[in-house]
């Protein structure tokens, strides 16, 4: 080059107008190498990840300054930085600091990925020829401002002020170490020019990473159906008014030793609507429409806010078929008392926080109305304590309800572990009927029955039997036959092991409910608001088990023995407050039933 030409080209390049296009854009034409880590792209392209373009906004934006990305492992977040970094430098005559949660972690990066990415841009024409200013983690560009990739301990972070602070995978981080990487920018804070962009995957709740997420207003990403074109959430596992789930679905198939057939299930992976409950199958055709559909509700680059928190899951970039065997094999080490599996694909996959003191992704969290039970109500009328019996222990549930509304609140639920306890807890309440569950299934013994007929409590056992001949007798004589949700209460010698007809002490007085009906009632109840729990939770810990319990059942569509369809509900592991409640609905149903009433209160 000659020196006219040199000066020419230095001219032409003070005077040019800045380049306003998006940071997308100016990086497919101005990075010329992505490095070999990329795989074979030679260019960057937003082309096959949309879900970038918000968060490459919210980078440009004057308005934005803390940006929290918070995204699945291997979904090219650090990618958002990589692409930002020689434009911070190009553009903005940035000073930046970019942490990762050690030292040789942020050496790899820099040696594999961000040097490629520098010196195939226009930040190589900023780089110094002399070699002091330009270390394995350290340049200090013509501009005079420092680009230092460094480890996240408080050695390492610098007196010296940043105009951008990057932090990769702060979940990782010791506590207080991101907000003495965020006292970096203090000066550049004042003068309202700062960026704090953190990128990671899900971490733990109580943590500086999960509460930096939570400050910002939240954007999900969210796709349009391709049976419906609603828009919605992908998430792993949904749960509708009804109690049916929605999310990723598989047909499961059992082996003789009743474990599933996990093949089976990759091959049947789809994602189902919530609205439409149309399937999604796996495969380019999906992703590709849920790219180009795809946006982050409430998001608008002209009007963006100060803190902005982006995430999105694994479902729209990763097979399926392999997010479907991790999650199997995560449930199967759960059962054998292995979290760890569970809590690795709720952080890495899903890109959320685990709480280990409140509700977990898994844990469906049900849209519970909500009061404060420990005022006077005055529409209370009967008070209906529930026991779900186990080999060693008991569930106990109390519920009051409305005089005329239909309304239930949970007053009280725990885990006890003795009938005698049981019993003290229905003399201190003075509950107008106290129904126990006496499955003979679960406790051959008759040792419920025995509780029963003991206190004058209720039997109650569940059926599969949709409904139950009543024979009324009118006035006139006439005989009727109706079908109720219940049947007769059945007098059982409880001792005797026989029906009889007495009405001593050891009578229990037993009803079959139809199961299927009245969890149908109960998730009726809980849509319309007329199930209520307490505002107050005083251990969230046991509130997570409630919740978990609340939620281990779902309906899906059936149909009985003659062709007609039904709802039928399934998954009944660790459902025992569920069971307490659906049977305090059945206990209410009969009690407000035409009287004379079928049992003894």
């Amino acid at each position: 080059m000659t020196f006219d030409t040199d000066i020419q080209s230095s001219w032409s390049s003070a005077f040019q107008p800045p380049d306003a296009r998006p940071i997308w854009d100016w990086a497919h034409d101005n990075i010329t190498k992505l490095p070999e880590v990329y795989g074979d792209r030679k260019r960057f392209s937003i082309a096959g990840s949309r879900h970038f373009q918000a968060p490459f906004e919210a980078i440009q934006s004057p308005r934005t300054h803390e940006i929290a990305v918070l995204a699945p492992i291997r979904g090219g977040k650090t990618l958002l930085a990589d692409i930002s970094c020689p434009w911070f430098i190009t553009h903005e005559q940035a000073s930046i600091l970019w942490c990762f949660h050690k030292d040789d972690a942020a050496k790899a990066h820099c040696e594999l990925r961000l040097w490629t990415i520098l010196e195939n841009s226009p930040a190589s024409h900023l780089m110094p020829e002399d070699r002091h200013k330009r270390r394995t983690q350290e340049i200090i560009f013509s501009t005079g401002q420092p680009l230092i990739v460094t480890g996240a301990t408080p050695g390492n972070l610098q007196a010296r002020g940043f105009r951008v602070v990057i932090l990769d995978e702060p979940w990782r981080y010791a506590e207080g170490i991101m907000q003495q990487a965020k006292g970096r920018m203090g000066d550049f804070v004042r003068l309202g020019n700062h960026k704090f962009l953190c990128i990671s995957q899900g971490g733990t709740h109580e943590t500086d990473w999960q509460r930096q997420c939570a400050a910002g207003v939240q954007y999900e990403w969210h796709v349009r159906c391709m049976g419906c074109d609603q828009p919605f959430q992908p998430l792993w596992r949904g749960h509708r008014s009804d109690g049916s789930y929605w999310g990723m679905v598989w047909e499961t198939v059992k082996d003789e030793d009743g474990k599933t057939d996990v093949e089976h299930a990759k091959r049947t992976a789809a994602v189902e609507c919530p609205h439409c409950r149309h399937k999604h199958a796996h495969g380019s055709k999906t992703l590709g429409a849920w790219n180009k559909s795809g946006f982050y509700p409430g998001w608008d680059k002209d009007t963006a806010p100060e803190n902005a928190t982006f995430h999105w899951t694994a479902l729209i970039d990763f097979p399926w078929p392999a997010l479907v065997d991790e999650w199997l094999k995560a449930m199967e080490a759960k059962a054998m008392g292995n979290t760890v599996p569970m809590v690795t694909f709720i952080q890495q996959r899903l890109a959320q926080h685990d709480n280990p003191n409140g509700a977990s992704i898994f844990d469906t969290v049900i849209d519970f109305k909500r009061t404060d039970t420990s005022e006077a109500w005055p529409e209370q009328g009967a008070t209906i304590m529930t026991v779900d019996v186990q080999r060693t222990h008991h569930w106990v549930m109390l519920v009051a309800v409305a005089k005329e509304s239909g309304e239930m609140r949970r007053l009280f639920y725990d885990r006890i572990e003795t009938e005698g306890e049981v019993e003290e807890l229905a003399r201190k309440w003075k509950p107008t009927c106290v129904a126990v569950d006496v499955n003979y299934k679960k406790n051959p013994d008759d040792s419920p029955k025995r509780m029963v007929a003991r206190n004058n409590f209720l039997g109650l056992i569940g059926s599969p039997h949709q409904s139950f001949e009543h024979v009324l007798k009118r006035v006139t004589g006439a005989v009727e036959r109706i079908e109720k949700a219940y049947s007769i209460a059945e007098r059982y010698d409880a001792y005797e092991g026989t029906h009889t007809g007495g009405n001593t002490n050891r009578v229990a007085d037993v009803i079959h409910f139809a199961s299927d009906i009245m969890a149908s009632r109960l998730a009726r109840m809980i849509a319309i608001g007329k199930w209520v729990e307490p505002k107050v939770i005083p251990d969230p810990v046991k509130e997570r088990q409630y919740n978990a319990q609340m939620s281990a059942e779902r309906c899906v569509d059936d149909v009985d023995k003659n062709g007609r369809p039904i709802k039928k509900w399934v998954g009944k592991k660790n459902n025992h407050a569920w069971d307490c409640a659906k049977m305090a609905v059945t206990v209410a149903v009969v009690m407000s039933d035409a009287r004379p009433s079928p049992i003894r209160f």
